[in-house]
């Protein structure tokens, strides 16, 4: 009976989702997500307007790997919406993002390989 328990237990263990992180806009870790996370979007947009589908496909489930690590946070949420419209920016003033975006690619990739 008491292995019967603990086969129970485990089943029931095991199927239980794991909970997500709380975004921390503090961590150094949590930060590289957050940025990434815009870099991402970025990327995805530009894929969408080119008609690049499978590109996009990737791309959104790169950006998913990060995300999905964290319980929903409007302020996560709002500080990706805050990077990416820096970034934004500072590509249309001329910096060149593909070191950070190659970056954010392996990251994501590294946390969670397929």
């Amino acid at each position: 009976m008491k292995k019967l328990m603990i086969m129970i237990a485990i089943v029931i263990g095991s199927s239980t989702p794991v909970l997500g992180l709380e975004y921390d806009h503090k961590n150094i870790v949590h930060k590289g997500d957050k940025e990434c996370i815009a870099i991402l979007s970025i990327m995805r947009d530009a894929t969408f307007e080119n008609g690049m589908t499978e590109d996009y496909q990737l791309l959104t489930d790169l950006q998913n790997k990060l995300i999905l690590k964290y319980d929903y946070s409007s302020k996560l949420n709002a500080h990706v919406d805050a990077f990416k419209m820096y970034a934004i920016t500072m590509v249309n003033q001329g910096t060149d993002l593909t070191e950070m975006s190659l970056a954010c690619i392996q990251r994501a990739v590294q946390q969670y390989p397929s």
